[in-house]
């Protein structure tokens, strides 16, 4: 299992609201909603199929050497 950018960028999409209301509001209520976010989500940061599968890049890369040929 590995953490990928793209998975990491789509959590913290998911968790920007409540992150930017503890901020502006420290209070515990939004502290519990960005805790209670962020461990809901943590295991969305692990890409599952990491090395079973080509990666984006890897994909890209073989159809430019494809289109070489």
């Amino acid at each position: 299992m590995a953490v990928t950018f793209q998975r990491v960028a789509k959590v913290a999409v998911v968790l920007a609201q409540n992150f930017i209301a503890f901020l502006l509001h420290s209070s515990q209520e939004n502290f519990s909603h960005l805790v209670n976010k962020i461990q809901l989500f943590a295991n969305e940061i692990f890409d599952p199929n990491y090395k079973k599968r080509e990666t984006s890049l890897g994909h890209i890369n073989r159809l430019l050497l494809e289109g070489q040929t």
